[in-house]
């Protein structure tokens, strides 16, 4: 069987070949283009749970996490070109700097050093004992040259009203807009077969999904 170069210019890999790092590009794509639509759907009116947490805060967070792991461990290509690395490397920096959380805080949630999916026998970052294992933890967090005292709960407030754009987040000076332009751009790189999700393109029209 003829095999395609493993690049991103955008060709179809094999179905039978072995999974490798170097595979991970199309796997961070599609979690991209997930948590862009979950970024982009309206949530009122949806059910929430005692905390205010839709599902789809639930699998934005989830989306985003496996996104992050996976982008740790993808290896680019050798066919792909030094402005596709780049530009890589440059939308998963502005997509981390949007969030509402510090590079610290980020590890502490989403790598997991302290194992508190391991202690609620958690798998996911969807699992609602995981979510409520964080907002009873705290942790000692070395940010800006200085440890920082963090508690779990203060980080899953941030969240909730990042993605609603309420309090210090509101009129514009949060950063949901770049965050969705960041992962637009990472589908367009990583798996522009997949299009665009109804959901953004809709926020678009009416002018407020933000600019690149």
């Amino acid at each position: 069987m003829t095999h395609h170069p493993r690049d991103w210019s955008y060709a179809e890999h094999d179905d039978d070949a072995d999974i490798a790092f170097d595979r991970f590009d199309k796997e961070v794509g599609r979690l991209a283009f997930r948590a862009l639509d979950d970024l982009s759907l309206d949530l009122v009116g949806l059910e929430t749970d005692e905390h205010g947490w839709t599902k789809i805060d639930h699998d934005a967070f989830s989306d985003l996490q496996q996104a992050d792991h996976l982008a740790q461990l993808l290896v680019p290509p050798t066919t792909a070109t030094l402005d596709s690395r780049q530009a890589f490397n440059a939308r998963l920096a502005a997509l981390n700097q949007a969030l509402p959380f510090s590079d610290a805080e980020r590890q502490w949630l989403f790598d997991d050093p302290d194992r508190k999916r391991h202690k609620t026998l958690a798998f996911g970052t969807t699992d609602p004992k995981y979510i409520e294992a964080v907002r009873q933890s705290e942790a000692q967090l070395m940010s800006a040259g200085l440890y920082r005292l963090v508690h779990g709960r203060d980080l899953m407030q941030q969240w909730w009203s990042w993605r609603r754009e309420t309090g210090e987040y509101a009129d514009g000076r949060g950063g949901l807009s770049q965050a969705r332009e960041s992962l637009h751009g990472l589908v367009l790189l990583l798996t522009p077969e997949l299009g665009v999700p109804e959901s953004f393109t809709a926020l678009r029209g009416n002018g407020e999904a933000g600019t690149s």
